[in-house]
């Protein structure tokens, strides 16, 4: 799983968002903004233990597995749109992506706490009442 490479995520929004070829410093900069708007909602939202740096400019990458590179470029749409980028297709449902951006970031935090689970090769004194373990119980019994 490599990370998620921030040039290639910029070039498509920029082809997205009317911006393509002009060079804008405006958009170059709203779309740093975007970016780490996305990685500390990310990093607030799905706990993670390991936190996304920053950006600062279009290139590079997030330290975040490719494979979550949809939720990454749909929260970047978010804060273009709110940043007054306008986007080339009109018909772009931006009230889709809000109503569901919530539970996508959900989805990986879950997909981490899994991984995390099945990488825990059954050491038992991670869990905390599940009945593993002896001694220093008081049953209420008395030994006098």
């Amino acid at each position: 799983m490599a990370d998620i490479d921030i040039q290639t995520i910029f070039n498509d929004k920029a082809r997205e968002f009317k911006s393509e070829g002009s060079g804008s410093l405006r958009f170059e900069s709203d779309f740093v903004s975007a970016v780490n708007a996305a990685t500390r909602r990310i990093n607030r939202q799905a706990d993670l233990e390991t936190r996304i740096g920053l950006v600062s400019k279009p290139n590079g990458t997030i330290g975040l597995s490719d494979e979550y590179q949809d939720v990454v470029e749909d929260l970047v749409t978010l804060g273009l749109v709110q940043r007054g980028q306008r986007q080339r297709n009109e018909d772009f449902d931006i009230v889709e992506i809000r109503r569901t951006i919530d539970e996508r970031i959900d989805m990986i935090r879950q997909d981490i706490l899994n991984q995390a689970q099945e990488a825990d090769t059954g050491n038992t004194g991670d869990f905390v009442g599940i009945g593993a373990g002896s001694g220093g119980v008081d049953t209420g019994g008395d030994n006098a």
